[in-house]
Parts: structure tokens; C-alpha cells; sequence
């Protein structure tokens, strides 16, 4: 919900648009007084939002290879038969190929969007889990009050154990039920496109003691092609 400084902020910045589209030739007293209060809008805005800080650069937890995602482009190949070999041990592929097909991991956006490689069904294709484990929830994001940008659509949780988590949503179909164990690779559901989704996509993200990593550039999956 706005605030009442961020109304004032906007009523400020209209108001002199709507006199400098209207008085094509303001008095220097007037363009003095815009410059002075634009200036106190631009002054509260880099307030209201500062600037992220820089994140540290993650760190290759045991036996993983820690990959620049600079190289993880919308469109990088993640092939099973290229990197079986060197999958950090307890790391399953959730489909025989996948690619980056969408937004990466960034402070924002703390989960890889994926989805088959080009060539395939970009609908359907079924995403597995990425490790052993149990199902916490699978069904429709039913939370309430959230902003429509954060629905998750149908979606399933699992928990790894030893402090991991991951969830995977967007699907159409969801093929485990809540309470049910599963291998690691094992089909959760079909890729879609349900929740706040442009297309269809599997939003994966995953937590480690509560607080979410990156996944890919861990070094538990490498990118070829």
C-alpha cells in the first residue's frame, strides 16, 4: 500500500509535469522553485530505495564446483549425459535435459526459471526432484494476502533433509500428493503454467537452514552447450 510521503512524492512530480506541458514559458522564479522540490522528490526516493548491497560471492559447499552465472544465460543446456559425471554426490537431474529458460538467481529472484531444452514441449514436460526426500505440501498456493506476483500457482515442497528444502512451481499437474516420499529425479509434475507465470516455466528455488542459495552456481549442476 503507498505510503503518504510516496502520494506526496508523485503529487509533487505531477503537478510540475502538468505546469511545464501547460506554460511553455515559465517565469525563472517557477523553474527555480520545480528544480528545488524535484529535487527533494528525487532526494526521498533514493531514501525510500536505496541501493542493494553488493552480495557476497557464494561459496562451493563440499565436493561441488562453484560456476560463474555469469555463463547461465536464458537458453544454457543443463545435459544430463555431458555432466552426470560430475553432479555433486545426492544431486539428481529433474528432467534427462533442461535449459535456463527464463530469470536467473539474482538477490531478487533467489530461484532459477527452467524449463525443457528448445525442440521440445515447452508444455507438459514432466520436473523432478533434485534429491531424495519427503513431500511437505503439494497442491495450489493458498496463501493469503500475498501480492499477485509471488502466487506460485500449483507447487510442491520437499525437504532433503539436513536442512535443505526446495520447492518447484507453475506446474499444470501436479503427479505426488503432501506426506509422500520420494527418490531423487523421481517425476513431481507436469511444467505449466499456473500462478503468476508469463509462460510456461518451472520456478525452482531452494532454502539451506531457511535462507535460499543458488542452486546451479553451487556447482551441483554444469552447464554445457
Amino acid at each position: 500500500m503507498r505510503t503518504v510521503d510516496e502520494s506526496n512524492a508523485i503529487n509533487v512530480v505531477r503537478g510540475w509535469a502538468n505546469a511545464l506541458m501547460s506554460e511553455p514559458r515559465m517565469r525563472q522564479m517557477r523553474r527555480t522553485q520545480a528544480g528545488l522540490e524535484l529535487n527533494g522528490v528525487a532526494e526521498f526516493l533514493e531514501q525510500r530505495f536505496p541501493l542493494e548491497p553488493a552480495e557476497p560471492p557464494p561459496v562451493a559447499p563440499p565436493g561441488g564446483l562453484l560456476l560463474p552465472t555469469d555463463a547461465l544465460t536464458p537458453g544454457t543446456f543443463i545435459s544430463s549425459t555431458d555432466t552426470v559425471d560430475r553432479l555433486t554426490p545426492g544431486w539428481f537431474m529433474p528432467m534427462p535435459a533442461f535449459r535456463i529458460s527464463g530469470l536467473r538467481y539474482t538477490p531478487e529472484h533467489q530461484a532459477w526459471d527452467c524449463n525443457a531444452p528448445f525442440g521440445e514441449p515447452q508444455r507438459g514436460g514432466l520436473w523432478g526432484s533434485l534429491k531424495p526426500g519427503v513431500v511437505l505440501y503439494a497442491g495450489n498456493d493458498n496463501r493469503p494476502n500475498i501480492p499477485l506476483s509471488w502466487n506460485r500457482g500449483k507447487h510442491v515442497i520437499v525437504d532433503y533433509g539436513s536442512g535443505l528444502i526446495g520447492c518447484a512451481c507453475h506446474f499444470d499437474d501436479l503427479l505426488v500428493d503432501t506426506g509422500m516420499e520420494v527418490d531423487g529425479g523421481e517425476t513431481l509434475g507436469r511444467i505449466g503454467s499456473t500462478g503468476y507465470a508469463t509462460g510456461p516455466h518451472v520456478h525452482q528455488w531452494v532454502e539451506r537452514n531457511g535462507v535460499r542459495v543458488d542452486w546451479i552456481a553451487e556447482g551441483h549442476y554444469t552447464p554445457v552447450g
